[in-house]
C-alpha cells in the first residue's frame, strides 16, 4: 500500500473491507506547521490587501493576477475539499452564494482544481467566475479606497 497521504490511505483500507484505521501522522503538528508557513492562513502584504471581505468560515479575495474572477478559501486549512467536514462545506458554499448575492452577481460558475499534480495548491480554494465588468469596477472601488485610507492615516 503505497500511498502518500493519510486520507488515500484510508479510502484504500475502506475498499479492502479492512477494520483496521491508520492513525493520522500527527495532524496537529502537521496542519500548525502548514498554517505557519501558508500564505491563505497568515495573510501579509499583497495577499492581505487583496482580501474583499470574509465570514466566520469564509475569505474572499481579488486574484492577485487580475484574472476575471474570485478566489475564495476557507479559513481552516484544507489542502482538498474531501478533507472538508459536509456541515463546513455547505456554510462555504453558502458564504459564496450569499457574497454573489450580496455584490449583486446573479449568476456565477464556480471552478476547483482537485489533485492537480501539475500544479500543486498547499491550501484548498475555489475560483467564482463573474461579470467581468462589474467585477474590475468592484476591484479599482476596493484598491482607490483602500489608497484612500492608507492617505488619511499618513501624517502629513
Amino acid at each position: 500500500m503505497q500511498q502518500s497521504n493519510w486520507y488515500e490511505q484510508q479510502l484504500l483500507l475502506e475498499e479492502m473491507n479492512e477494520e483496521t484505521p491508520i492513525p493520522p501522522p500527527f495532524p496537529h503538528v502537521e496542519n500548525r506547521n502548514r498554517e505557519k508557513k501558508c500564505y491563505t492562513c497568515s495573510p501579509k502584504g499583497m495577499v492581505q490587501r487583496h482580501i474583499i471581505s470574509d465570514t466566520r468560515c469564509t475569505t474572499f479575495h481579488f486574484d492577485m493576477w487580475k484574472r476575471p474572477f474570485l478566489l475564495v478559501t476557507p479559513k481552516h486549512h484544507y489542502r482538498e475539499i474531501h478533507e472538508m467536514e459536509p456541515d463546513i462545506m455547505a456554510e462555504f458554499f453558502r458564504d459564496i452564494h450569499t457574497f454573489c448575492l450580496s455584490w449583486g452577481f446573479q449568476t456565477y460558475q464556480i471552478m476547483m482544481n482537485v489533485g492537480d499534480r501539475n500544479k500543486p495548491h498547499d491550501h484548498f480554494h475555489v475560483k467564482v467566475r463573474v461579470d467581468t465588468q462589474r467585477l474590475h469596477q468592484m476591484r479599482d472601488d476596493h484598491f482607490t479606497r483602500q489608497s484612500y485610507q492608507r492617505t488619511l492615516r499618513t501624517p502629513h
